[in-house]
């Protein structure tokens, strides 16, 4: 299928979701999914590609094909588009602010609003599967966490406080020797993906990839239907919208951080002497190398 490019002052980030779609045929199909997007673009935002799929009576590949040939990388990016068109400027930072906050008012709200995803987050947090996914990893020969874009992070920091109670966790940026780790492990070994959409396609392949070698697939992702899901033995979910209609949202990543700080303190009172002592034995370690 051949794109229509555009010049730099026309790409898709910078014009509507309607003129992208005035500015290439579609098929019938397409036309009808178009028009339900531009008609509920309030609730498209707030929606996973499998959702979209569903009301649409279509695949998620369908959208995918769909979205690019409207000239976007993906749907997570022709949503980002649909919300600019949709939500005043000042809201894509925050959904709770207008112009004339003040100071205070402005770190009230923000710091209210990350209390509220928290909490959101409790409410759909399933106890059961936290203490199935602690059992995991207290079992495991190896724990490998898979990441991209903001939830990397969040995957670099539970890698790091896991090897401090000792337990062996790997975190790769690079591909290739990520693809080598996960191509050997067994049922003795445990995949946590991170993705807050559930729809990042290397995520989805790396822990296909795990999946197929019989290792133990978690996930950490938004509460919902999601393509991730598909590989996952457990799912421990967060409650943020924000990134649906922003980019790089921090209310996600703190969700993310705090059920890994939960999951870790579980673990940590399940045998609580023998991480105790490796948590000596790590600080001691970093402590060497300090003055």
């Amino acid at each position: 299928m051949n794109h229509i490019h555009t010049p730099e002052s026309d790409t898709p980030s910078k014009r509507s979701f309607l003129t992208s779609a005035q500015s290439v045929k579609l098929s019938q199909r397409e036309q009808t999914i178009c028009d339900f997007i531009a008609s509920h673009s309030n609730e498209i935002i707030h929606m996973s590609i499998t959702e979209m799929a569903e009301q649409c009576q279509t695949s998620e590949a369908t959208l995918v094909r769909l979205s690019k040939k409207l000239g976007y990388k993906g749907f997570q990016a022709l949503k980002i588009s649909v919300a600019q068109d949709t939500i005043d400027p000042v809201k894509q930072f925050h959904e709770s602010l207008s112009k004339d906050d003040s100071v205070p008012v402005i770190a009230h709200k923000i710091f209210c609003s990350y209390a509220q995803v928290l909490n959101a987050t409790l409410d759909v947090l399933d106890f059961g599967h936290l203490e199935t996914a602690a059992d995991y990893i207290s079992k495991a020969d190896k724990v490998v966490f898979l990441a991209a874009g903001g939830s990397r992070n969040v995957a670099d920091d539970a890698v790091n406080k896991l090897l401090r109670i000792g337990i062996a966790a790997y975190s790769y940026t690079d591909n290739n020797m990520q693809r080598m780790l996960l191509s050997i492990l067994s049922e003795k070994d445990v995949a946590i993906a991170i993705s807050h959409s559930g729809a990042t396609l290397s995520t989805i392949e790396a822990l296909a990839l795990a999946h197929d070698t019989g290792a133990r697939c978690i996930t950490i992702t938004n509460w919902g239907k999601s393509p991730i899901l598909k590989y996952s033995d457990v799912s421990l979910f967060t409650s943020s919208s924000e990134t649906l209609y922003k980019s790089e949202a921090l209310s996600s990543r703190i969700a993310q951080l705090t059920v890994i700080d939960t999951l870790i303190t579980i673990l940590s009172f399940r045998n609580e002497a023998r991480y105790y002592e490796n948590l000596q034995k790590t600080r001691k370690a970093l402590g060497d190398t300090k003055f």
